[in-house]
Parts: C-alpha cells; sequence; structure tokens
C-alpha cells in the first residue's frame, strides 16, 4: 500500500489541491537532499553551455526523484544520476527546441492577432488620423491583442510543461519525441494544468514578494536623498540585493515546480494509462509472493 496518502484514491487521479499538496509535502519530506541539487544547478548555470546543460539534467533528476516517490519505488540518487546523465544533452536541447517554438509562436501571434485587429479596423475607416479619440482607442485594441496572444501563447506553451520528465522515465525517448509525447499526454488537459500552474504560482507568491520588499525598502530610504551619489549608490544596492534574492528565491521554488511536473506527469499517466492501477496490482501481486 501506498506510504501516501494523498495517492491513497479508487482511480489513483488526484484533485488539483491533491497535486500541489502532493508536491509540497514530497519537497518538504527531501528538503535538504532537492535544495542542495537546487544549489548545485545554480551554480553549474553560471558556466555556459555545459553548465546550461548540467542545470537542465539536475532538474530532470529532482523531477524524476519525485516520480519514483509517487509510484512507491524510491530510487537512490546515484541510481537516478546514472540514468539522467544517459540522455544528457537531451534535456538542454528539448529546452532549446521548446524555447525557439514558444518564441516562434509569440512572433506569429503578435502579427497574426494585429492583422485581424487593425486591418479591419482602419480599412473600414472606424478610426481615422482625424479622429480625436483615436490613439485610445489604437491603444485598448493593441492591450486586447496583446491579452488574446498572452492566452494563447500560455494555452500553447502548457502543453511543453511536463517536457522533460518523460526523457526523464521513459525509454526510447530523444528531445522532439519527448516534447511530442509532452503535447499528447497534455492536450485533454490543459485548462486543468493551468489551474495547478495558478495555485501553485499563487504559493511561489510570497517568496517573491519577500524578495521584492527589502528592494522597496531601500527605493524609500533612497528616494529622499537629492544627492546623486547616494542615487546612485541605491541602484548598485538594489540590484546587488535584487540578484542576491532573486538567486535565493529561485533556489527554493526551482525543487517545488520539478516536484509538481512531477506529480502532474505522474496524474495524467494514471488518468489516460491507469499507471496507478498497475503499480498497486504489481504490489499486491508481489505481496502474496
Amino acid at each position: 500500500m501506498s506510504k501516501n496518502p494523498i495517492l491513497r484514491q479508487p482511480t489513483g487521479s488526484l484533485s488539483v489541491g491533491n497535486v500541489v499538496s502532493a508536491g509540497l509535502r514530497i519537497y518538504r519530506d527531501h528538503f535538504k537532499s532537492y535544495f542542495g541539487l537546487a544549489i548545485k544547478a545554480l551554480l553549474w548555470s553560471l558556466i555556459p553551455i555545459y553548465g546550461w546543460a548540467k542545470n537542465c539534467q539536475i532538474q530532470a533528476i529532482i523531477s524524476r526523484q519525485v516520480y519514483k516517490e509517487l509510484v512507491d519505488k524510491p530510487e537512490p540518487l546515484s541510481t537516478t544520476r546514472t540514468h539522467v546523465k544517459q540522455r544528457f544533452w537531451s534535456y538542454w536541447v528539448a529546452q532549446i527546441l521548446i524555447g525557439l517554438i514558444s518564441f516562434g509562436i509569440y512572433i506569429f501571434l503578435s502579427i497574426l492577432l494585429r492583422i485581424i485587429v487593425f486591418v479591419p479596423v482602419f480599412s473600414l475607416g472606424i478610426i481615422s488620423s482625424s479622429n480625436s479619440g483615436a490613439s485610445s482607442i489604437i491603444l485598448i485594441l493593441d492591450i486586447v491583442a496583446r491579452l488574446i496572444g498572452i492566452i494563447i501563447y500560455l494555452w500553447c506553451y502548457s502543453h511543453f510543461f511536463i517536457a522533460e520528465l518523460p526523457l526523464a522515465i521513459e525509454s526510447n525517448m530523444n528531445s522532439t519525441n519527448s516534447i511530442g509525447r509532452s503535447w499528447e499526454l497534455t492536450k485533454p488537459f490543459i485548462i486543468r494544468i493551468q489551474v495547478i500552474i495558478l495555485v501553485a504560482s499563487l504559493i511561489t507568491l510570497p517568496i517573491v514578494l519577500l524578495t521584492l520588499v527589502p528592494v522597496f525598502v531601500l527605493i524609500s530610504f533612497f528616494s529622499t536623498s537629492s544627492s546623486f551619489d547616494v542615487i546612485l549608490a541605491s541602484f548598485f544596492l538594489m540590484g546587488l540585493l535584487g540578484i542576491m534574492l532573486g538567486i535565493v528565491g529561485t533556489t527554493l521554488m526551482m525543487p517545488f515546480w520539478q516536484a509538481i511536473k512531477a506529480v502532474i506527469y505522474y496524474d495524467i499517466r494514471t488518468r489516460q494509462e491507469g499507471l496507478g492501477l498497475r503499480i498497486r496490482d504489481a504490489g499486491s501481486h508481489e505481496s502474496l509472493n
């Protein structure tokens, strides 16, 4: 039987709240290990190319560790490293491909939406240069087009949210196959995934705010001074403090997000492929033997 009470459901699938709770619980139970990996990932990210690939690999290690916890088959960290290392460059290549695809989608949507919104408006003479309110209307239409573009972009990007999980878990996977697998797995659950991301973002919001509070305190402190040297020093201190706090916040949040990805991957496979049922059946069979 599963040691994780959150996963003890008849169907094996999780509610949105349980997905986030499971991610938090596993991160809490393995905080020292995962936080240590996050620090290593951050340090590696300072080295171009190889270090960036190493960063992606370490993130995959965290996700695989979480997934193994979810399926009640905890894996030694050394075993996970050995498995993930076999596809060392694939994780980084996958992120590059996702970045290029996302950038292409964003540019395409930006151009398309502006054509759809502005061409009919100007061609029909709804807005002309003599219209005193033209600039305001154009601004509103531009904001609407941007919002629509962001919504569609997020809908597309959500398909790639768990792209490193198939690479870290499944066999016969490469960068492109893993991206395609992520798209297929997430396709029926996009709204659900976006809700999970929203809830998880709200949970991490206090960390983000805590990293910003000291910066705002410095701004209010130095804004009362008119001295150029003091203002220059304040900008330097704010920049340095912002970088330091950003590093701390990123290091704290990265394992949590990797845990969320692993739980989403587990949950989707449970819903689509009966993963949880097969795992429990296998466990029952082993106990009988």
